[in-house]
């Protein structure tokens, strides 16, 4: 994947998770996928993938920044900010980093994806 088109697919991939498009994520899973959210859990496979991103998407509005995409071969990794706005009125304020692992075979079909966040004061 060339840089430019590898960088475009990541901020793809992070936008598709904060507007919920699981159409554009489902396409770009790998059916044995993980997802270690450090210090929570681990999600193991696209449909349990798909279905807690679809839960994520009906509760806050989020709004997110990219700060950078580091493309390293068959890892990347997209960091930035979120700010969360809850229901009742209330923001929380996170930096992220998002490290994406790629299947070798095809560098458009994610395999692991290990997500940090850390909240601001």
């Amino acid at each position: 994947m060339a840089d430019k088109s590898a960088e475009k697919f990541f901020r793809e991939m992070n936008v598709a998770f904060v507007i919920g498009d699981v159409d554009f994520l489902s396409r770009h899973l790998a059916e044995d996928v993980v997802w270690d959210r450090e210090g929570r859990d681990t999600i193991e496979g696209k449909q349990a993938f798909l279905a807690h991103v679809e839960e994520m998407d009906v509760k806050d509005d989020v709004e997110m920044t990219i700060d950078e995409i580091d493309i390293n071969g068959s890892e990347s990794a997209v960091s930035g900010k979120m700010i969360v706005k809850h229901n009742g009125g209330n923001a929380e304020q996170y930096a992220y980093r998002d490290v994406y692992q790629v299947d070798p075979g095809n560098d458009r079909v994610i395999k692991k994806l290990v997500s940090e966040m850390k909240e601001l004061s």
